[in-house]
């Protein structure tokens, strides 16, 4: 998330309205017209000017963690579409090209076997040492 996120847990209740913008393209908002949506967020690790956090979203809403955390005034660093574009452009400079945005792990239940399955996965290699860039500065 871009900036200095102090909570340590946070658990956002805001309902989703989904719009089409001119070109086609899905916009999502917070709006009481919306649709229930619910987001876990707990900080991981807090650096200069952003905070790695984990989002684990209890609904499946488009956009979901994205719209919820730049309603909470942390766009996700990177996030053309819901960020700022001023934020963005200093992140690009230190080597963010892409929206920071990771699945880290996946679980669901088998709609056949029952069985839980999880699939996890690691940070890549470039996400790890732009982290490890932000410890020094």
């Amino acid at each position: 998330m871009v900036g200095q996120w102090d909570r340590k847990k946070l658990l956002v209740t805001a309902p989703l309205l989904r719009n089409t913008g001119r070109g086609g393209e899905r916009v999502v908002k917070v709006s009481k017209a919306g649709k229930f949506a619910e987001t876990y967020f707990r900080r991981l690790q807090k650096y200069n000017d952003s905070t790695l956090i984990e989002a684990s979203p209890k609904t499946g809403r488009t956009h979901q963690i994205r719209v919820h955390a730049a309603w909470l005034g942390h766009p996700i660093v990177g996030d053309a579409k819901y960020g700022n574009q001023e934020d963005n452009r200093r992140f690009n400079n230190r080597g963010y090209k892409h929206l920071f945005l990771h699945a880290q792990q996946l679980q669901f239940t088998h709609p056949v076997s029952g069985e839980v399955m999880t699939f996890n996965a690691p940070l890549t290699k470039k996400l790890q040492s732009l982290l490890i860039n932000e410890a020094k500065r």
